[in-house]
């Protein structure tokens, strides 16, 4: 019975060959090292690169975001029952609404116009602006009832017709009533028939208390849509009741059902016409009809100011930063500004439109980026003002995996959608041939490394050719002779590889270090150059040994077919 030399025996005699030819081995490991090392350095060049720039485009939390926008010539909108409705849908974390207007500031005498932007503190989150100074506000609240009811009217322009003088009036100061068993009744923002629709309500089991208030015309049974034409100089306007209401909302499948918040079902002020409610009770007369003069504005709108205790904080970018002639944002920081800007009647669904003002304005925050002049505002105060449709929703999904279904879903209602994603695969298709060239250089300089392994292995075999003829006479198994020149390979190209990923990492790291010395600017942190994965160095190692075992086959294949007299007389 033949014996069988052990693995661990036939890799000390291959290590004991490795050494006994120290400079043959020492230039094989140097090619081996340098090939491998200019592979690591540009392959992770690249990675590296690519990590920067997307970096710079998005972060990891706004991978899983997705921005919804409409398309003008679709008739679609995006307003809190499209949000709420976002919500709901399954795999989203959170829905947040960004609100455009163009506005005008004043700062030290000067106005400037810019971008106003009103949010929350999750959007700003989500949208990764980075903060060159101060801080974000913290509010996420979109609607603030407190805050709609303090705003204070400045002046208003003196309507043209008779019958808006009396628009919006109170006629019945108190008023008991309910609505018609079995009707579901419009609630709407102001009282007229286009006005926009809030909701619905229906009956409920006890009398509702409200206000009769004089608005627009519509047609009824009993003719309650025209008021009598004596009490208004035969002008004709219609019997509206004013009231808060549990609120339905008719979903984009059509149905219509309960708005439920923190376990109870929502309630809104609102108007609806006369004729699907009964009138149970007038609680006070008529309040008589005064005809206000006194009110009236240069510039023909209805401006609207901030009570002076509500604190308004508010970010600015760098291109405002620049118009406030300020190069360090430190020094902007809790100044206070000016805000004006003006709100269409399409906007705010009133008669006259709207210039809202804020005054003092607090600064709290300078962000990078952009180069108009952008501000940022809570939402909460541009949606109190009656600027209530959206000119994006931004959602965060659970799980990346489902930003395409989300998407998809999304899409199908009529929304048009993107995604930091999109870029990310755009960048990913440049890297990708950016890559593959770094590849292809650093590939070469490895050839050339297994070129001498080949160089290597071959020499070694011829100079042992005697010694295998008399191992084999010895004994040894024709396998057992050729895995030890495949194992003298593996030993060679070890050594090399883990060298060479060693020097490719420490050169990466110098030529980062050298252009954030003489490129980056300083306060920007340190720039890493290349990108290498935790499990990147094992698999270099990994492929690294199999190519070189693989090259090893072929003397290691003549090794065994050699006949050991052949091999003996070989000088």
């Amino acid at each position: 019975m033949e014996n069988k030399i052990l693995k661990k025996n036939l890799l000390w005699l291959a290590q004991k060959e490795v050494k006994s030819k120290r400079l043959r081995t020492f230039f094989t490991v140097f090619a081996m090292a340098f090939g491998v090392g200019i592979f690591v350095f540009l392959t992770s060049l690249g990675f590296g690169i690519r990590k920067l720039v997307v970096s710079k485009l998005v972060s990891l939390r706004s991978l899983k975001t997705i921005d919804i926008t409409t398309d003008l010539s679709e008739n679609q909108k995006l307003d809190i029952n499209t949000l709420n409705y976002f919500k709901k849908i399954n795999g989203v974390e959170r829905s947040e609404p960004l609100i455009s207007l163009i506005g005008k500031i004043e700062f030290r005498g000067s106005s400037f116009d810019v971008a106003t932007f009103g949010t929350t503190f999750n959007y700003l989150e989500l949208s990764d602006l980075e903060l060159i100074a101060g801080r974000f506000y913290t509010t996420n609240q979109i609607e603030d009832e407190n805050l709609y009811n303090n705003l204070e009217t400045q002046g208003e322009k003196e309507p043209k017709k008779d019958e808006d003088l009396y628009f919006g009036r109170v006629i019945k100061e108190k008023v008991y009533f309910n609505i018609k068993e079995g009707e579901m009744v419009i609630i709407r923002k102001y009282p007229a028939l286009n006005a926009p629709i809030l909701g619905y309500t229906k009956r409920q089991k006890e009398s509702i208390e409200g206000k009769e208030i004089l608005g627009g015309y519509y047609f009824s049974e009993s003719n309650l849509g025209s008021f009598a034409k004596s009490s208004l100089n035969n002008h004709i306007l219609g019997k509206w009741i004013f009231a808060k209401v549990p609120l339905w909302i008719k979903d984009l499948n059509g149905e219509i059902k309960p708005l439920i918040e923190n376990g109870k079902q929502k309630e809104v002020f609102g108007y609806f016409g006369e004729n699907s409610i009964e009138i149970q009770n007038f609680g006070d007369i008529d309040v008589q009809l005064v005809k206000n003069k006194n009110n009236e504005n240069k510039d023909n709108k209805t401006v609207i100011s901030l009570p002076k205790n509500i604190k308004t904080e508010i970010l600015i970018n760098e291109a405002v930063l620049k118009l406030f002639g300020e190069k360090n944002a430190r020094n902007i920081l809790d100044k206070k500004i000016n805000i004006k800007f003006y709100l269409s009647s399409h906007e705010t669904n009133n008669r006259l439109g709207k210039v809202f003002e804020i005054k003092d304005a607090q600064i709290i925050g300078v962000f990078s980026g952009a180069e108009s002049p952008q501000i940022y505002i809570p939402a909460k105060i541009l949606y109190s003002i009656g600027a209530r449709e959206f000119s994006q929703i931004k959602l965060e999904v659970k799980k990346e995996s489902d930003i395409q279904k989300i998407r998809k879903r999304i899409e199908q209602m009529g929304f048009r959608t993107s995604s930091p994603v999109d870029t990310v695969k755009e960048v990913d298709r440049v890297f990708l041939w950016f890559n593959i060239a770094l590849s292809i250089v650093g590939g070469g300089a490895f050839f050339v490394a297994l070129l001498s392994m080949i160089n290597t292995i071959t020499i070694s075999f011829l100079e042992r050719l005697r010694e295998i003829g008399i191992m084999k006479v010895l004994g040894m198994r024709k396998n057992e002779v050729g895995l030890l020149i495949i194992f003298q390979a593996i030993i060679i190209s070890f050594i090399g590889s883990v060298l060479g990923i060693l020097g490719g990492v420490i050169f990466g790291l110098l030529v980062s270090l050298l252009v954030n010395i003489f490129f980056v600017p300083s306060g920007k942190g340190f720039v890493f150059l290349i990108n290498i994965s935790w499990y990147y160095p094992l698999l270099i190692i990994i492929v690294v040994c199999f190519i070189s075992a693989l090259i090893s086959l072929f003397p290691a294949a003549r090794a065994k077919r050699i006949s050991p007299l052949e091999a003996i007389r070989y000088e």
